[in-house]
């Protein structure tokens, strides 16, 4: 298999669910003798995640994370170090879905030999440019595949920006907890009562926990004996 390299974009906090997915790969890759590099920004907090990266055997290119004018040129000197020349495929993992539109990454497609775009999110209010609106249809189209948190993903992208995508497909995240190695038998109702379980951040724009209690405010579901546990 020809050696991979993961780029992670994701910045808005030191780690989160979306990093799962491609570090979890990373890390299996590497450990069964595969040629794996990365490249992710540099929070204190992810310092353990990047020491078993390398102790698995990653090349590791760390992405200035410092406020400042500056910012913006550091990262474009980093980037210029990482000789994706000698990568098959690269994985571009983006925490939401337009982080590949800003400077300094807007061109750095043309320097893969080939690659794959995985977009965790979707703003239904967001608004292109008509030269952003044709560089994400460059990238897209770029792509070997494009994958998505979820197909509403696909959807806005198409319906608000005009976006052709022709290579799609839904991804599913690994959960990110350890459950117990033995499957305990499913849990009879107490007083018949239901309880559900929603585990994200609560954040409405990107979790809708909103939506969720607006459809269980119904006077369907207000008749039925359930509780609704948000962590």
């Amino acid at each position: 298999m020809k050696p991979v390299f993961f780029l992670s974009l994701m910045n808005g906090a030191a780690w989160g669910g979306s990093e799962e997915l491609w570090f979890r790969t990373a890390l299996w890759m590497s450990r069964h003798g595969h040629k794996i590099g990365v490249s992710c920004y540099d929070w204190p907090e992810k310092q353990s995640r990047i020491d078993d990266l390398k102790n698995a055997g990653c090349s590791i290119y760390l992405l200035p994370n410092k406020k400042g004018l500056f910012k913006k040129r550091a990262i474009k000197k980093t980037l210029g170090l990482i000789p994706f020349s000698e990568y098959g495929l690269v994985v571009i993992s983006q925490g939401g879905w337009e982080e590949i539109l800003h400077s300094p990454f807007i061109n750095l497609y043309k320097k893969f030999p080939a690659y794959v775009v995985l977009n965790h999110n979707y703003n239904e209010n967001a608004v292109l440019s008509f030269t952003k609106q044709k560089l994400l249809q460059q990238w897209v189209s770029g792509a070997q595949m494009n994958f998505g948190a979820t197909q509403k993903i696909f959807e806005v992208m198409e319906r608000k920006f005009n976006i052709r995508i022709d290579k799609k497909q839904t991804l599913i995240n690994p959960i990110t907890f350890h459950p117990d190695n033995a499957a305990n038998p499913y849990p009879a109702f107490v007083d018949d009562i239901c309880i559900w379980v929603m585990l994200a951040e609560l954040d409405i724009a990107r979790k809708a926990q909103d939506v969720l209690i607006q459809t269980l405010s119904s006077s369907k579901w207000k008749s039925r004996n359930w509780q609704l546990h948000l962590y």
